[in-house]
């Protein structure tokens, strides 16, 4: 794996929703957009829908990346009363763009993006839709195992999540943390360009 990472990110892609964003890290490209609010159809339903969709996965995959990056992101959301009250809920929805990027770190591992540029797509659509949020949170990985991913709160070097199938000790963490900076650094430098952060 080259120690060159090349990372990108846009918001407001998409005019029509609540909130939108792009995130790029290497060959990997999501597209994040947030709808919303809509009616919740009986009153033990979520306050928030996660859907993720990649044309070169299966379904079985899908639900799986949904499930996961539900339970990474609703720890970090300010669901107020109103929302409950009101039996309102949004939808967030990831789009891969170019399919499930493998990137060889070496002969015997490897990893995909994919987790990595959801989870920072979506920080950047949630905050551009006004969602609050109880602390920002930045995804970041070490490119060694698959579909590894790290999940830290702003301001704290430890992880607050771990996922990937493997042995987590293969997990480099200086990498881990020279990509988290790299990452935060451009996260916060989008989010910056006129936005107004709702952090309780």
């Amino acid at each position: 794996m080259s120690s060159e990472v090349e990372i990108s990110c846009k918001i407001n892609i998409n005019e029509k929703s609540l909130g939108s964003s792009q995130f790029k890290l290497n060959e990997s490209v999501i597209f994040c957009t947030i709808y919303g609010l809509y009616d919740c159809k009986i009153d033990s339903q979520d306050n928030i829908e996660v859907i993720y969709k990649d044309n070169s996965a299966s379904k079985v995959k899908e639900t799986y990346y949904a499930e996961t990056l539900k339970e990474v992101i609703t720890p970090f959301l300010y669901i107020d009363n109103n929302l409950h009250n009101e039996n309102k809920y949004f939808k967030i929805i990831f789009v891969a763009n170019s399919g499930y990027e493998m990137c060889y770190s070496d002969s015997k591992s490897f990893s995909s993006n994919a987790f990595v540029c959801c989870i920072n797509a979506g920080i950047l659509a949630l905050v551009q839709a006004g969602i609050p949020l109880k602390s920002l949170f930045y995804a970041s990985t070490s490119f060694k195992l698959p579909d590894e991913f790290l999940v830290f709160k702003n301001g704290l070097d430890r992880p607050f999540y771990i996922h990937a199938f493997g042995d987590c000790e293969d997990i480099d963490m200086q990498v881990v943390g020279n990509t988290l900076k790299n990452i935060r650094d451009e996260v916060d430098f989008c989010l910056e360009k006129g936005m107004e952060m709702h952090l309780f």
